[in-house]
């Protein structure tokens, strides 16, 4: 009897039975490794086109056929290339899984690939600054000399053992002053080196270490987060009364680029002003019915415009008393670069509250005061010319012991009286500028 009959039966009589269908034989490509890629006229393209990746350096490649309507042609093409390719693989395989490829080499290429401008990424079409450019020569001829110093001449003699080793050498290395390294500086040079070391993997140069050992042994140090750099009420006043002081001994005058600094939040560079950067009594861009003082200010960063927002009425008329009775071309105070640099290390010296004192801690009190007053922190960062992250860490949401009905950033910082007194000593000059006004004045 046959036994397969009733279940024969029984599977067709249940109901919602799928038929088992045979599993279709995969067919092998006539072209393995090369994809023919048909015309598009839709998208323009009126040509075939063969895609494949190159067994050398692992990328896409793609050529075009120009002229070629017909299919059988096409397929041709891609056949020959198939056969090529083929016979490159087995070049590779029998030469080595990768060729040896010298560590100099791959240094110099990496930089010049990085220094070009980005074709993905979020520097898409931008190159990479000249100063990172220099930062990133050299950690890999540091990297270089390291591998030539221990006979490291290929990327097959890097182990996951080197690589740690040279961190810790970054690590360990003196600094010119003999101070510890920051694990900032230590964490730039590393950078680099693990993305020089990936981009060969992903290449097919580099085989011998994995993406995950090479960036174990490259790993980052854990970084100390930076506290907000913001200056009390007191430390603000004392930093503004020693300038007055010092002022008082002197015919130059610090007082109208530290107050430019602090109320402003310009930059050292940018306190540097002619008359003909400012102009007062103008239409602001957020707020066209009050006037404001708009500068155009030129650091080491370029040239932007900084709108001063009606926050300060006494930086309006500091500015005001300072572009009185000067010409075009002329500077709004007494102090170059330098000197301000050398009037801020005087101020840290004086200890106490003005200990580590430093010209730029001015820009970042500025925007952490403008905190009740200019908005959120993105429109503060713009104002200053910062970037949100450098304003994530060193800006204060809003410092401790501030007035609440306080209308201006003048009485935010509780310093009126000295603001005054740096005004009353513009508008009190002596000595050759008493002399040049006085000239003016007559004729």
């Amino acid at each position: 009897m046959d036994q397969s009959a009733p279940l024969t039966a029984l599977a067709s009589t249940t109901p919602n039975a799928e038929p088992v269908r045979p599993r279709k034989r995969r067919k092998r490509r006539r072209t393995p490794g090369v994809t023919p890629i048909p015309p598009m006229p839709e998208r323009g393209k009126l040509s075939w086109s063969l895609k494949w990746r190159d067994p050398s350096t692992r990328q896409w490649r793609y050529q075009v056929l120009p002229g070629v309507t017909v299919e059988r042609v096409a397929d041709q093409f891609a056949l020959r290339k198939s056969v090529e390719l083929d016979a490159a693989k087995r070049a590779i395989e029998v030469n080595g899984r990768c060729a040896a490829r010298l560590i100099a080499d791959e240094c110099d290429q990496y930089l010049r690939e990085a220094s070009r401008a980005a074709r993905k990424g979020p520097r898409k079409g931008k190159p990479m600054s000249p100063i990172t450019v220099a930062r990133y020569t050299a950690a890999l001829d540091g990297f270089k000399a390291w591998c030539e110093s221990r006979g490291l001449k290929t990327l097959q003699h890097l182990t996951r053992d080197k690589l740690s080793e040279w961190s810790s050498s970054c690590l360990d290395r003196p600094t010119p002053n003999g101070r510890e390294r920051l694990m900032s500086t230590v964490n730039f040079e590393l950078k680099p080196i693990r993305s020089m070391l990936l981009l060969a993997r992903g290449k097919g140069r580099f085989e011998s270490l994995d993406g995950e050992a090479i960036a174990s042994a490259l790993e980052r140090y854990p970084e100390a987060k930076p506290e907000p750099k913001c200056l009390s009420v007191s430390a603000i006043r004392a930093v503004l009364r020693a300038v007055i002081e010092r002022d008082s001994a002197r015919r130059e005058h610090a007082g109208p680029a530290f107050a430019l600094g602090l109320l402003g939040g310009l930059r050292r560079a940018e306190t540097l002003l002619t008359v003909g950067n400012v102009r007062l009594n103008e239409p602001g861009e957020y707020d066209s019915s009050a006037t404001h003082a708009v500068l155009h200010v030129t650091g080491k960063t370029g040239a932007r415009v900084v709108e001063l927002l009606p926050y300060s009425p006494l930086l309006l008329e500091l500015l005001t008393a300072l572009v009185a009775g000067r010409a075009d071309g002329e500077r709004l105070h007494d102090l170059d670069y330098e000197q301000i640099g050398a009037e801020s290390a005087a101020l840290a010296r004086l200890g106490g509250e003005l200990e580590g004192f430093a010209f730029k801690t001015l820009r970042s009190t500025c925007a952490s005061y403008q905190g009740p007053l200019a908005g959120d922190l993105k429109a503060k960062a713009d104002r200053l010319g910062h970037r949100l992250a450098v304003a994530e860490t060193y800006y204060l949401a809003r410092p401790r012991g501030l007035p609440h009905l306080a209308d201006s950033l003048d009485a935010l910082m509780q310093c009126e009286p000295e603001l005054r007194a740096i005004i009353d000593a513009v508008k009190r000059p002596h000595g050759r500028r008493a002399s040049r006004a006085q000239h003016r004045a007559r004729s």
